[in-house]
């Protein structure tokens, strides 16, 4: 008898979850989409070279509290251009501000065991900060920035 509840219960269990599990995927597939289209609107006028989804694992000066996130980057004839989903986050690295791209498997004690894709660059305000990304193919997006620094088409 206890058999039988304990697979009810597991049962019961499955089908709540794969409901649940399907409305997630969908809403943040519809969050992708929108975030898309936001963003070749804003890029509108900007030769788009590249744009992938990612995860973000944070900028050098906020610190490794931080939260990694999802979203999308664009690698333009402005410079990289990066957008999460959540929480809604913008970053944007003009090219020729970028000082050195390298691609560690940690940054900022995080890691997915993978290269990631880390921007050394200036702030606006002239300060050295750091971005990295887990995203295909980091080696040729580092490759494909330092080309457009070199007025080479990527």
């Amino acid at each position: 008898m206890a058999g039988f509840v304990i697979a009810l219960s597991v049962l019961g269990l499955i089908l709540l979850i794969g409901p649940i599990s399907f409305f997630v995927f969908s809403w943040i597939k519809r969050l992708q989409s929108k975030t898309l289209k936001m963003m070749q609107s804003e890029l509108e006028g900007e030769e788009i070279y590249n744009l992938r989804g990612c995860n973000f694992f944070g900028l050098l000066s906020s610190g490794a509290g931080q939260l990694r996130g999802n979203g999308l980057l664009a690698l333009t004839s402005g410079g990289l251009r990066f957008r999460m989903l959540l929480p809604p986050r913008r970053l944007d690295i003009p090219l020729e501000a970028i000082e050195e791209i390298s691609y560690p498997k940690w940054f900022l004690g995080k890691t997915k065991t993978k290269e990631l894709l880390r921007v050394d660059f200036k702030d606006e305000k002239g300060n050295r900060d750091a971005a990295a990304w887990l995203i295909s193919d980091p080696q040729g997006w580092g490759e494909a920035v330092k080309a457009l620094r070199e007025d080479r088409r990527p």
